[in-house]
């Protein structure tokens, strides 16, 4: 979510998300580069109960980075 300045939220940075796309589900996210740049980024998996434990992993890193 971006405030007032446009600038993206900490906490919304701090939320992986988990989409179904075709047979397989994503887990997309949001980081900071080794430049200070905002990356969305996909990673794929067979199964939703592998796809959720990613994000659960991916959440609990992010809220703590």
């Amino acid at each position: 979510m971006r405030g007032s300045t446009g600038q993206l939220d900490k906490e919304a940075n701090s939320m992986a998300y988990i989409t179904k796309r075709g047979n397989s589900y994503s887990v997309r996210y949001t980081y900071e580069d080794e430049h200070g740049k905002s990356c969305d980024k996909w990673e794929s998996f067979p199964t939703k109960e592998e796809a959720t434990n990613r994000r659960s992993n991916m959440n609990w890193q992010l809220a703590h980075s």
